[in-house]
């Protein structure tokens, strides 16, 4: 199994998935928000996911992945999927989730979401963390280098996106924007914090804060199953 994973088995019959940034790859328990999720979202199974290589950005495993996660639901019995990502994460949830018929929301906080060249390269100066090709390890589809082309926009699964509007992630949240889906909506905050792009800074900000957990369980909880 080329990814990793930690489940929270509460017996209920609503999943929650995350879906862990580069921050956290490779082998051991390295995983981000477990702490988070498990004391905040008792009220859900939850399945923590990650790619064992570093730099892969899930590109070789998303088929894995999502015959897991279907294979858990139906021997768990979970009747919605919901979901949460940040940074590179948003790769395997955008892949694998709106293809899932479970699935109903979904938060991305700071999402890469197009690893193509012309968007990566263009900007990969401007970009914290920027992908790159040639070190991927293992065979890929390059169809989930944009996996936003792949997903059906007439399902109802819907994706909340909050981007730090500010240097490196200004790319992706314009991308988002750009899109004008009705299942897609986009919070756009512009916290600087330093005068060097901060990745990382927005999205620890936003799961640190108790008033943002509140937020995703309420707008989880306004689906109309």
């Amino acid at each position: 199994m080329a990814f990793s994973y930690l489940f929270y088995n509460n017996d209920k019959e609503k999943l929650l998935i995350y879906f862990n940034s580069l921050a956290a790859t490779g082998l051991g328990d390295n995983f981000l928000l477990k702490h988070t999720l498990s004391e905040n979202f008792s009220d859900y199974d939850i399945l923590i996911v990650k790619d064992s290589e570093p730099n892969n950005w899930y590109l070789s495993i998303i088929p894995e992945i999502k015959e897991f996660i279907i294979k858990l639901s139906c021997e768990k019995n979970h009747k919605h999927i919901f979901a949460l990502a940040d940074s590179s994460g948003a790769i395997p949830l955008l892949s694998i989730l709106p293809d899932i018929s479970l699935s109903r929301r979904a938060v991305v906080v700071n999402g890469q979401v197009d690893l193509s060249e012309d968007v990566v390269y263009k900007f990969k100066d401007n970009i914290v963390g920027h992908f790159e090709i040639e070190k991927v390890k293992g065979d890929i589809d390059k169809k989930y280098m944009k996996p936003l082309e792949l997903i059906d926009y007439s399902n109802k699964f819907e994706i909340l996106f909050c981007y730090n509007y500010f240097r490196s992630d200004k790319v992706y949240a314009d991308i988002i924007s750009n899109l004008s889906k009705p299942n897609f909506r986009l919070r756009l905050d512009f916290k600087k914090y330093t005068t060097i792009p901060c990745h990382a800074c927005y999205i620890i900000d936003l799961f640190t804060s108790k008033n943002f957990l509140e937020e995703i369980k309420f707008y989880f909880s306004q689906y109309e199953y």
